[in-house]
């Protein structure tokens, strides 16, 4: 009977073409099914049509592990916030042409004062979501050509919204109407590993990550998690930190105090939680050592499917102006490693009273003075 998941079988050591060559044995001596190889974690995965296949390939001396795949999702729903769409041609509501709105996380954390130094020009930042409004009027001018994982002939238009709501965060247009994002002239790159209802699975990630490498992005934005470990994702995740590019990844929305979700739980990418209009950590901030930055998350303004905006909360929106800022910093200096923009993004943060290293990082971020000090190096 065919096993309901797909596994992973991670190699000790394999080429591509040492790769194919264990696929082909998967079909032809355990009747593998939907098989495929993942070069980023020297892996293959596909369906067994037999449990006891597995005993087999346990005792191969090539085979390092094998584990199921998992789901990948959205954090869960944060706390209910009064989200309002406005319509972006509409002047009846003061909105649009009319009107081009800096939402208050940007200048919470002065990403508009240093817009004169940079704005993100070039920098290419990967969000890995639910896909990007195509021809969304404050998006699609920053919009470049990305890649739908799910479905590799249909283009990664966001069929859910979180996407295209991150996306504005990062990188609306400072075009004179709608929002601005945190840097207004970033290469916006949709990456879609997830369905419409916010889900996928780490297999559809990886590839995401591999091609993130092979198209030379710069940063990824990962507003998504899982609470589970795996080997395979760590592979990847170091693959891709190695390659130079930085990972910011959200600590999920379950409020925890001492567990955050993966990725944003590995050393290599640098994890987000959430603050509130008042800088208080928001109730649904997870919490925990692997902790690095705060940033606003609670109430974000931003852009939304059908051309328009919308308030949304969660880590997920923290997680999106910290990409933000470090396209800002790349512009400066697009040399620094990931550890060297995650050194500078620590040293230049807010402390926040009452909170404990846990519950806040080092801090809060800071675009103006990680900007700053960008130049110094």
């Amino acid at each position: 009977m065919l096993s309901k998941k797909r596994v992973i079988i991670l190699y000790k050591s394999a080429s591509i073409s040492k790769l194919k060559e264990h696929a082909k044995d998967l079909e032809a001596k355990f009747g593998a099914i939907h098989v495929k190889i993942h070069p980023i974690i020297n892996g293959v995965s596909c369906f067994m049509p037999r449990e006891d296949s597995f005993k087999v390939l346990e005792v191969d001396p090539n085979i390092d592990k094998i584990e199921n795949d998992i789901t990948i999702s959205l954090p869960k729903p944060a706390e209910k916030s009064k989200t309002r769409q406005r319509s972006w041609w509409n002047p009846t509501q003061n909105w649009g042409y009319e009107r081009q709105v800096i939402p208050q996380g940007a200048q919470k954390i002065g990403a508009n004062t240093i817009w004169n130094i940079s704005t993100g020009r070039f920098v290419k930042v990967a969000v890995l979501d639910t896909g990007i409004e195509i021809g969304h009027p404050d998006l699609r001018n920053n919009l470049k050509r990305g890649i739908n994982i799910i479905n590799p002939y249909v283009v990664p238009d966001d069929d859910n919204g979180h996407g295209t709501h991150v996306a504005g965060t990062i990188g609306a247009a400072d075009n004179g109407y709608g929002v601005v994002g945190i840097s207004p002239n970033v290469y916006l790159i949709p990456v879609k590993v997830l369905d419409s209802r916010g889900r996928g699975t780490l297999t559809d990630l990886i590839d995401g990550l591999h091609w993130c490498i092979e198209n030379d992005m710069q940063v990824i934005n990962m507003s998504l998690g899982t609470s589970l470990y795996s080997e395979a994702f760590t592979r990847a995740v170091k693959k891709v930190y190695h390659a130079g590019i930085v990972m910011v990844a959200a600590v999920g929305n379950d409020g925890f105090d001492e567990r955050i979700d993966f990725p944003a739980a590995y050393r290599e990418t640098i994890a987000v939680g959430a603050i509130t209009s008042t800088n208080t950590r928001a109730p649904y901030s997870n919490g925990g050592k692997e902790l690095n930055l705060m940033a606003p998350g609670s109430g974000i303004l931003s852009s939304t499917r059908g051309g328009t905006y919308g308030y949304m909360s969660g880590t997920s929106m923290a997680t999106a102006h910290v990409s933000g800022v470090a396209a800002l910093m790349l512009q400066i200096n697009s040399r620094l490693r990931p550890f060297q923009t995650g050194n500078i993004l620590a040293s230049s943060v807010e402390k926040l009273r009452e909170l404990t290293p846990n519950q806040q990082g080092s801090g809060l971020v800071r675009a103006n003075k990680a900007v700053e000090r960008v130049k110094k190096v």
